[in-house]
């Protein structure tokens, strides 16, 4: 039995409400690997559509209904899905950032055929360091593990001179991605 304040519900009443939403969804063009994120206040509505996304294998986004819509936005498009668990970059960049040697960093999700995506770093190395791409990627991976839990952790590093910005400043995560996911059917991140 699911309880929210005064609201009972069995587990077949849920299972009920959450096929209705996933035949919602699948009218609406949800697929296997897309995503779906439901922004209210802590309710039983959630499992409907968290249960419901399921169902189709729709990945889930948490998303915290206190954010500023860029930030929701941002929650979205930049989470990488790796099997069952999610994996915020901003974390994993700051991980990256707190090595010496790295002056700049992304983490975008790349196609990965076991797990849906895999996480990969992308680092700008600070002035006068020089570092073979093996070893530095070997060693920011590393650096990595000592700081977050594995399946945070890069799977591949790339050393660039500069990241792509716009105006403003913010990293283009999708010209950053767009190579890995060229002339894939689904783009999951």
């Amino acid at each position: 039995m699911l309880v929210a304040g005064d609201v009972r519900r069995t587990w077949k009443d849920q299972y009920e409400r959450s096929c209705r939403v996933a035949r919602a969804l699948e009218r609406e063009g949800v697929a296997k690997g897309d995503r779906i994120a439901f922004l209210d206040r802590n309710g039983l509505e959630y499992f409907d559509v968290i249960f419901g996304g399921s169902f189709l294998g729709a990945v889930s986004v948490a998303v915290n209904w206190r954010l500023a819509p860029p930030e929701m936005g941002a929650v979205i498009d930049d989470m990488i899905v790796t099997g069952a668990e999610n994996v915020y970059p901003a974390e994993v960049e700051n991980a990256l950032l707190a090595h010496p040697s790295v002056v700049d960093a992304a983490v975008i999700g790349v196609p990965d055929e076991r797990w849906g995506e895999a996480v990969k770093a992308i680092v700008v190395l600070a002035p006068g360091v020089t570092w073979p791409a093996a070893e530095a990627a070997a060693e920011l991976i590393a650096f990595c593990r000592d700081r977050l839990a594995g399946y945070k952790c890069p799977k591949t590093v790339d050393l660039a001179e500069t990241l792509p910005r716009n105006p403003s400043g913010k990293i283009l995560k999708r010209e950053l991605r767009a190579p890995y996911w060229e002339g894939r059917e689904r783009q999951i991140g």
